[in-house]
């Protein structure tokens, strides 16, 4: 008897099909509340205060780059696939000698990966706040990276450039790039440089955007105002405000959108993340509020937490919904942690909390699915990143300890229910 090969191969995916989904449901069931455990203790250069995740050698694991503020150095560390990392050949990178030695101190601060050269292997692109310049570093595919374009004055005299974010700002198909100044000795600002596609960076049009008084400091980039173009949101501290940039398409930026995360002023909104928390299609952001505290060690503001903005249809954001998560937050980072489909954050809580906690959304604003759960790390936690860090399976998170010179990675244990329930061990 002849056996259609049609029918056993429709069959076939049919039933591949609903196994997987069966494993994905029976995975959401088991891990809806995930715990975290400790896999790697990461040393790094000194004070570091932002790690990005990526895949710097492309062999499909995420690898490490942290900023390191006291050593003037970009440390990369190598993802092992199984939570560890190993450092980089010619780790770490010096960033005084390519800002022409200064014997000051250049003290990178942000730093964000990008192709900018447009050769198929990450790029680096770094600020480096003391000396008001941005640096690219030039990746070769295999963790290694060598000075590229540097940019000096990227504000004006006095400008402290503080985040990076990539993105395409004037629709040319080439990655720019948009930094958040601070100015901490003049009014802060959004510098914006576009990209040739060779690894060379030039100002926009209009590329400051100077603010009264402002102090720019967490910068994403999304569509935040109905449009096709690529927008910006940035926080500024000394307002305690998250302001809503609408891109032009040619690289410029104006302010449509000011948005109050806090009542008081005795908490400040620092860094930022975009993701879509309802899954509407419109992307909302959460934004660490970090509080003030007295002498006795204790919060003078009620608002010591995750400020939640949902966009809504009209594309303006409703009134901040305040999240508690430990307080003494730096740092807010989102993942879908437990595979329900609807992302998760999780916060590096400093000061007297020494560590990170974790949020479970439920597709509301007020992240009510599970409760907050905290994990220990080194003291002062200063920042926080979250992704795959085990070969493919669920996120973790990394969370930077500034005062240790170390980073803290922590697995989601939601993986080994996972494979032992569906895979080999």
């Amino acid at each position: 008897m002849r056996t259609n090969s049609r029918l056993v191969t429709t069959t076939l995916l049919a039933a591949l099909a609903l196994a997987a989904g069966a494993a994905q449901n029976l995975h959401a069931q088991v891990c809806v509340a995930p715990s975290f455990h400790a896999a790697a203790t990461v040393n790094v250069g000194a004070s570091p205060v932002q790690a990005i995740l990526y895949d710097f050698n492309n062999d499909g694991v995420n690898d490490l780059a942290t900023a390191n503020l006291g050593s003037d150095d970009v440390s990369i560390e190598i993802g092992n696939g199984d939570g560890t990392f190993t450092q980089a050949v010619g780790s770490p990178i010096s960033v005084e000698t390519t800002a022409g030695g200064s014997t000051n101190g250049t003290r990178p601060d942000g730093l964000a990966a990008g192709d900018f050269n447009e050769d198929g292997n990450p790029d680096l692109a770094v600020t480096l706040r003391n000396s008001n310049q941005l640096v690219l570093l030039t990746g070769d595919g295999n963790g290694g990276f060598s000075t590229g374009t540097l940019i000096s004055n990227v504000g004006p005299s006095g400008s402290t450039p503080d985040h990076v974010v990539v993105g395409d700002f004037n629709g040319d198909g080439h990655q720019d790039v948009a930094v958040s100044l601070s100015g901490l000795y003049v009014s802060g600002g959004v510098a914006v440089f576009l990209g040739d596609g060779n690894g060379g960076l030039s100002p926009a049009p209009g590329s400051t955007m100077i603010t009264t008084s402002g102090q720019m400091f967490g910068i994403v980039a999304g569509h935040f105002t109905g449009t096709t173009r690529t927008d910006l949101a940035v926080t500024d501290l000394n307002h305690d405000d998250v302001l809503i940039l609408q891109g032009a398409g040619d690289g410029s930026f104006a302010k449509v959108a000011d948005i109050n995360t806090v009542a008081d002023a005795s908490a400040r909104p620092v860094e930022i993340a975009a993701t879509d928390i309802n899954r509407d299609g419109l992307t909302d952001l959460l934004v660490a509020n970090f509080v003030q505290r007295n002498s006795g060690g204790d919060p003078i503001s009620p608002y010591n937490d995750v400020a939640v903005l949902m966009q809504q249809a009209n594309h303006t954001f409703a009134a901040p919904v305040h999240v508690p998560a430990n307080g003494d937050i730096l740092s807010v980072a989102s993942a879908d942690f437990n595979g329900d489909g609807l992302p998760d954050f999780v916060v590096a809580n400093a000061a007297f909390s020494f560590g990170g906690t974790v949020r479970f959304g439920d597709g509301m604003a007020n992240f009510a699915g599970g409760g907050p759960t905290f994990y220990n790390a080194g003291g002062n936690p200063y920042n926080v990143a979250a992704g795959i860090l085990n070969a493919g399976y669920d996120p973790g998170f990394v969370i930077v300890n500034q005062p240790s010179n170390t980073l803290s990675v922590y697995l989601n244990d939601c993986d080994a229910i996972f494979r032992n329930g569906f895979e080999s061990p």
